[in-house]
């Protein structure tokens, strides 16, 4: 089938040039993006997976994948671009699979036969890198043997290395296997070896993920802990450190309850700015959700297009009768307990605009009369008080009961040594009891609990046969914290070490 006869079959060729949208960044191309077709084709030997010439079957495979090769190559060339990842984009092909099927119409009779043909060009060029699918194409396109090809294109070896240290850390081998497939997508979207990724790679497509999911993607946590355990990375941190914000700014607070851009989001930024330096971040970040959250978001709410603090009196009546409760979007509203504290801090705020801008004019435009008057936070103190007191009611209703818990805790540990020490002494699959209830010793092969992503090499698995329950004995038994405990317990006997 020639570029005409596409052409027909899919549409006609467009000479417009491509959106801005839709043009690749020259990082984004390959080395290979000008090449012809005759120049890939010329490519496809050099591949690790690439049939050798030895063997009938073999030519015939090799025959194949050149053909399927050709056939996208000829369908890309029906759309506008400077080269083929341009034309990979414009073509729609990099946010799904549905073209595959479009390629491979008029192509023989068969298919299965001539879907294959087509998957396997489209691994060659992937593979060959001639082009860089997005993480989008990738998710959607789950080929088992595209990503076995690939370990052996994008660092054999490496990953042999990679697999090693996972079977060291005690990770079962489908979860290994979800950990490699990560790394392999970051090299396709990168266009580089798995020798060449760095943390910025690795963070990018977890960016991705989380926006497009709102999580992280499976095993990404893993490849990491590998890539360092194999030299990839150089980092000393962790995945879930590496990325650990720290404090918001300012803006960033404000800006998470969704209020309005314009003057009074900008007041509210630079009102807490002038607070910040005396506060520390817990303080802060309360102060902006009682100023932001309870307060002008709310405002903005029930009164949309408000754009001045001077509320009208029964608008100013109607917010502090709301701010005594908590509403949430699908739940029922509860009282709200420090609601007096709100009003206070937005009584506070108006003082303060009218204060400063005795001293600096440019807060004047903002000096209003408050909503909130003296008397309405007449009870203010009396909440403090009464707050505090239900704390130290808490602590004298459970102070009695300290001595029963750590009793208790220490039992439980004693009992869980216990089953920990016979479950160790049974050979796996072999059944034994414990305390009147039976258990099977079970490996990781068995383990059905989904939860347990990491394995270490000293787990101790265990069932029980009356609830069907899977155990991490060494997890419940908890020596840690038994260990915690009686190092705690030494310290008390020192009075120094109690004051401390």
């Amino acid at each position: 089938m020639t570029v005409t006869t596409i052409a027909r079959s899919v549409g006609p060729i467009s000479s417009a040039p491509p959106p801005e949208s839709l043009q690749p960044t020259d990082s984004e191309c390959g080395p290979f993006d000008s090449l012809p077709i005759e120049g890939v084709l010329e490519l496809l030997p050099a591949l690790a997976s690439f049939p050798p010439p030895t063997g009938r079957r073999n030519r015939s495979k090799r025959t194949d994948r050149s053909r399927g090769t050709t056939r996208i190559l000829d369908w890309l060339l029906t759309f506008p671009g400077n080269g083929w990842q341009e034309r990979w984009m414009v073509s729609g092909a990099d946010r799904c699979t549905d073209w595959i099927d479009q390629v491979t119409t008029g192509y023989g009779r068969i298919v299965a036969t001539r879907r294959e043909t087509t998957t396997e060009g489209l691994a060659c060029i992937l593979l060959a890198r001639v082009v860089r699918p997005s993480y989008e194409f990738l998710q959607c396109y789950r080929s088992s043997g595209l990503y076995r090809h690939a370990k052996q294109e994008f660092g054999a070896e490496l990953f042999e290395q990679v697999r090693q240290a996972g079977l060291a850390r005690g990770v079962i081998p489908s979860h290994l296997s979800t950990a490699e497939n990560s790394l392999v997508k970051v090299c396709f979207r990168t266009g580089r070896g798995l020798t060449q990724l760095t943390a910025e790679d690795l963070i990018a497509y977890h960016e991705w993920h989380r926006h497009t999911f709102d999580k992280a993607p499976a095993g990404l946590h893993a490849a990491w802990d590998l890539a360092r355990d194999v030299g990839v990375l150089t980092e000393e941190l962790s995945l879930r450190r590496t990325l650990a914000r720290g404090p918001l700014s300012t803006a960033e607070l404000v800006d998470r309850y969704g209020i309005r851009p314009g003057p009074i989001r900008d007041l509210l930024v630079r009102y807490l700015d002038e607070r910040r330096p005396s506060l520390d971040y817990s303080s802060l970040s309360g102060l902006a959700s009682q100023l932001v959250g309870a307060f002008w978001a709310d405002i903005e709410k029930h009164h949309p297009g408000i754009s001045s603090l001077h509320l009208a009196p029964e608008a100013a009546e109607a917010w502090k009768q709301r701010v005594k409760v908590i509403a949430r979007e699908g739940k029922a509203p509860v009282p709200r307990e420090n609601w007096v504290s709100v009003l206070a801090a937005v009584r506070a705020f108006h003082l303060d605009l009218a204060e400063w801008a005795l001293e600096d004019p440019s807060w004047a435009s903002w000096a209003v009369p408050s909503p909130v008057r003296r008397s309405d936070t007449g009870g203010f103190t009396k909440v403090k008080k009464k707050a505090r007191a239900k704390m130290h009611q808490r602590v004298r209703e459970r102070l009695p009961r300290l001595p029963e818990l750590v009793a208790t805790a220490e039992q439980h540990h004693a009992d869980q040594q216990r089953l920990l020490t016979v479950a160790e002494a049974a050979p796996v699959g072999e059944t034994f009891n414990h305390d009147g209830r039976n258990f099977r010793r079970i490996d990781r092969r068995h383990d059905q609990t989904r939860k347990r992503f990491h394995y270490r090499p000293t787990i101790v698995l265990a069932q029980d046969l009356a609830t069907g329950e899977q155990l991490d004995l060494r997890s419940r038994c908890c020596t840690e914290w038994f260990a915690w405990r009686s190092n705690e317990g030494s310290r008390s006997s020192d009075p120094a070490a109690t004051r401390a």
